[in-house]
């Protein structure tokens, strides 16, 4: 569907992309997954009609004029997380430093409202500023690191190995690039791992329409993710009752010395 879409014209794509029929065999993820690409390529699209375009380079227009539809759509159509936007105290750092106050540019949470995903803008669209990129990099990662320290101190009485399986995520848009990170505990060492998983450009003219291909395969992937994250948080959950019975030597604080 969305390689067929992206060959139509500016004045087709719209009327193509709310008359085509999906596969009646789609899981409901799947279809969740396509309303939502068709959302935001009709956003993109009602965009890429407007006569002029603001040449500023102020990052919260980029940011809320084309980020934020994206992920927006993304949220209710998936229902895998609710997203709050702009300057967004970020709980997680609170928590884990009594006293230290922080905002973020976005914050996505999950459906039991804890902090998933920490998202920051360090650029306008046109120019980019390193010190506000390499200070908003530092940012991200300790942040995703706090929200999964929150993870470690609430499960330990769960068992370590199903703790490391768990991942809190990042979103840093420079320009118009975006990219898609995780972090996680390394098994073998106790850890942390901050790994990129996807990036992608958004596109804001309608000639460079097929880097929205890029922006399907990042959102597909966060999707996998998320769905995953979900299973094993249950198991977490079971694990901490004692649903699932966890040896003492096994469990989070044993080893982590908690």
């Amino acid at each position: 569907m969305l390689k067929d879409a992206l060959n139509k014209p500016i004045d087709e794509i719209i009327q193509f992309l709310w008359r085509h029929e999906c596969p009646e065999d789609l899981e409901d993820q799947e279809m969740e997954f396509l309303e939502a690409l068709k959302l935001i390529l009709t956003h993109f699209a009602g965009k890429c009609k407007r006569k002029k375009r603001d040449s500023t380079n102020s990052e919260r227009a980029f940011w809320i004029s084309y980020v934020i539809p994206i992920f927006d759509a993304f949220a209710d159509q998936t229902g895998l997380l609710n997203f709050r936007w702009c300057e967004i105290y970020l709980q997680s750092h609170a928590d884990t430093n009594p006293g230290a106050v922080r905002y973020v540019d976005g914050l996505g949470l999950d459906e039991s409202e804890n902090e998933r995903l920490v998202m920051e803008s360090s650029s306008g669209e046109y120019k980019e500023k390193p010190n506000h990129t390499e200070d908003d990099t530092l940012k991200q990662i300790h942040s995703s690191i706090m929200m999964l320290k929150v993870d470690i101190n609430n499960y330990r009485n769960s068992a370590f190995s199903t703790i490391c399986l768990v991942k809190t995520f990042g979103l840093h848009c420079v320009k118009k690039d975006i990219t898609l990170t995780k972090t996680k505990l390394d098994g073998a060492t106790g850890r942390y791992i901050y790994q990129e998983i996807r990036s992608a450009e958004i596109p804001v003219a309608y000639e460079k329409r097929h880097k929205y291909l890029k922006i399907a395969e990042l959102l597909a992937t966060l999707t996998k993710l998320l769905v995953i994250q979900k299973n094993v948080r249950e198991k977490l959950e079971k694990e901490r009752s004692d649903y699932i019975p966890v040896p003492e030597s096994l469990r989070v604080q044993a080893v982590l010395g908690l």
